[in-house]
């Protein structure tokens, strides 16, 4: 476990999970997962996907940040409502954490979230998009002003717990200010795979496939990695609920495919330079 020090200077836990006598060169591929939502956890527990690619030279890396549990009640309370932008804040903190103390390169970092974990690190990409090489959102929660302005949706109402409710005028402003799809601007993005399902019964499939056309349309034509197709930003539209597919052999081969993208997206040879001072 190591302790991040978050942009306010409150420590944020990071658990990262590697081969014995790696070594501290920038040149490992790290993959950065984060939640941060709803006081809950942020699972590590035995993963056969994430424990083979560790084998494979790998660093699991996985960021404690506000909106969970890891330090108690208190720790929800700083990371929800009118807080959530420190929730994306905390989670920057532990990508130039990892950078910064010679475990990877922008170049080989990746990102990974689910459902509002996928805002928070939509987010972070929309903020600083040369601070990550590939990205993989699964089920996000990326359009959150418009769908919380829906009151007829089944979980708005509950999520102004959460969230807040964008009808109160500070709130609204807070959440445009940190909401995902808002925020998609004119530049480029690193690689990225969607992952969503057309009958979520929590996450609309409508804002995230508007966050996709979006996205499209305003990012720039890559230079970091060769163009495979569509701006290199893959969508992978699942036949299951919000928590993918419910048979195990179908949820393992979905996680074995995610990893295999990264591990190409991280793979190929570097066309631009980043300035060592990230």
């Amino acid at each position: 476990m190591r302790y991040v020090p978050g942009k306010d200077g409150e420590d944020i836990p990071l658990t990262v999970f590697h081969k014995k006598n790696m070594k501290f060169d920038r040149k490992n591929k790290v993959l950065l997962v984060g939640y941060g939502a709803y006081g809950l956890n942020l699972e590590t527990g035995f993963d056969a996907v994430f424990l083979t690619a560790v084998e494979q030279g790998w660093v699991i890396a996985y960021a404690h940040i506000r909106g969970g549990h890891e330090k108690g009640r208190e720790w929800h309370e700083k990371g929800k409502l009118l807080n959530k932008p420190m929730v994306i804040e905390d989670f920057r903190a532990c990508a130039y954490f990892l950078i910064q103390t010679g475990y990877t390169h922008p170049n080989y970092l990746a990102a990974y979230g689910q459902s509002s974990g996928g805002a928070v690190v939509a987010q972070a990409i929309n903020l600083e998009p040369n601070l990550f090489r590939a990205a993989i959102i699964s089920h996000p929660f990326v359009d959150i002003l418009s769908t919380l302005l829906d009151k007829s949706l089944p979980l708005t109402i509950p999520d102004y717990q959460e969230y807040g409710n964008p009808y109160e005028k500070e709130t609204y402003f807070t959440m445009m200010s940190y909401s995902p799809y808002e925020n998609i601007s004119v530049q480029e993005y690193p690689a990225m795979m969607i992952s969503l399902s057309l009958e979520d019964p929590r996450v609309p499939s409508w804002g995230t496939l508007k966050y996709i056309e979006k996205l499209r349309n305003k990012a720039k034509e890559p230079t970091r990695l060769p163009n495979f197709y569509e701006k290199n930003i893959v969508v992978n539209i699942e036949d299951s609920g919000h928590f993918g597919p419910i048979s195990p052999d179908l949820s393992l081969k979905n996680k074995i495919w995610e990893m295999m993208w990264l591990d190409k997206m991280l793979y190929e040879k570097d066309v631009f330079n980043i300035p060592e001072t990230l």
